[in-house]
């Protein structure tokens, strides 16, 4: 393997983000070889990140067919969820779709910035949706809608559950597990999901585990550390929850996603 200088690689791929596999080497008795540790990290979350990419496609479609089964096509509107203001936002956006498509797409963040501050925002955007640039929550919803319609700027599709699904975040369908819907989702719906087997997982123990596959995912994304998680564990989990929903998916993607190949 060539050998590239320690100065070189601080330089790079900063000195404080190395330390952390230094430590990790250190604390393992591999004083020389927190390079390779760096490098078996990517090889883990490339690994890792395709399992979460489709277990997140696989969650999604299944609350959504479920949901419709339940509640109809148009289940995102029923008032009787209660949704919250970002979780509003966040289906309000997909909506809005073609509101916002006048706009060419290389043009989008010059417009976003010029109504900020020129005070005609609610010439461009309805009245009653939030400013831009708003804050996300703990598992990444955002309040501002006005960014998600931006980021679909040019789409012309059809508002129906299909395209609503596929532009919602991960977060927005894990926080539908969470205690808040226990009443009004989990016992009337989403419980239906995953008692396909014996094994009848209850919500808590789901929203414990899907909450750790999002902070994994989110480490991934942004290619920080995760070889100090108990990767096997988390794999194993993975793959329970998805043969909770259906078992052939998940032999199928066990094998796929096989971590003891690396």
């Amino acid at each position: 393997m060539h050998q590239i200088p320690k100065p070189i690689l601080e330089k790079f791929f900063s000195k404080t983000r190395l330390e952390k596999y230094q430590n990790l080497a250190d604390l393992a008795g591999q004083n020389s070889d927190f390079l390779k540790l760096y490098q078996n990290n990517s090889k883990y979350s490339e690994k890792f990140f395709t399992a979460l990419s489709q277990f997140e496609v696989i969650l999604r479609n299944a609350v959504n067919e479920q949901l419709i089964q339940d509640f109809g096509e148009d289940w995102f509107e029923e008032k009787c969820f209660n949704f919250s203001v970002r979780q509003k936002d966040m289906i309000r956006a997909c909506f809005q779709t073609q509101r916002v498509s006048i706009l060419p797409k290389f043009c989008a963040t010059f417009w976003q910035n010029f109504a900020a501050v020129s005070g005609i925002q609610q010439k461009i955007l309805p009245k009653n949706e939030p400013k831009f640039g708003q804050k996300r929550n703990v598992v990444g919803l955002k309040t501002g809608s006005n960014e998600a319609k931006m980021r679909l700027l040019g789409k012309k599709k059809e508002i129906n559950s299909c395209n609503i699904t596929s532009n919602l975040s991960f977060g927005f369908w894990i926080n539908l597990f969470s205690s808040d819907y226990d009443k009004i989702l989990w016992r009337s719906s989403l419980y239906k999901i995953f008692y396909t087997t014996k094994a009848k997982p209850g919500r808590g123990k789901l929203r414990e585990r899907l909450e750790k596959f999002l902070i994994l995912r989110n480490r991934i994304s942004h290619c920080e550390c995760i070889v100090h998680f108990p990767l096997q564990k988390y794999h194993l989990q993975l793959i329970e929850v998805i043969g909770w929903i259906n078992s052939d998916i998940a032999k199928w993607l066990e094998l796929e996603t096989n971590l003891q190949n690396l």
